[in-house]
């Protein structure tokens, strides 16, 4: 759909988990490998406390909404350049 961010260490950010930020859950791994396997490398991940991902949120451009209802599914994307080839 669009290129991540190429010049930042972690184009993507999630939430930590409410009371144990180091857990994993499995939405951040299948986002992981989405990531990865459309940027065709690894791409980082940051994650930021719930009220901190918060106010991150609210300087979004976008905001785009799934059928996902897991919790902890919500991701900011950083939006890289888009590469077009010579006219």
């Amino acid at each position: 759909l669009m290129p991540l961010d190429s010049f930042v260490p972690a184009p993507i950010t999630r939430m930590q988990v409410v009371g144990d930020p180091e857990r994993e859950v499995p939405i951040f791994a299948r986002m992981q490998a989405v990531a990865d396997s459309a940027e065709g490398a690894p791409v980082g991940m940051q994650s930021l406390e719930r009220f901190a991902f918060y106010e991150a949120a609210k300087l979004s451009f976008a905001i785009i909404r799934t059928a996902d209802s897991g919790p902890y599914g919500c991701f900011i994307l950083k939006k890289g350049v888009i590469d077009l080839p010579p006219l």
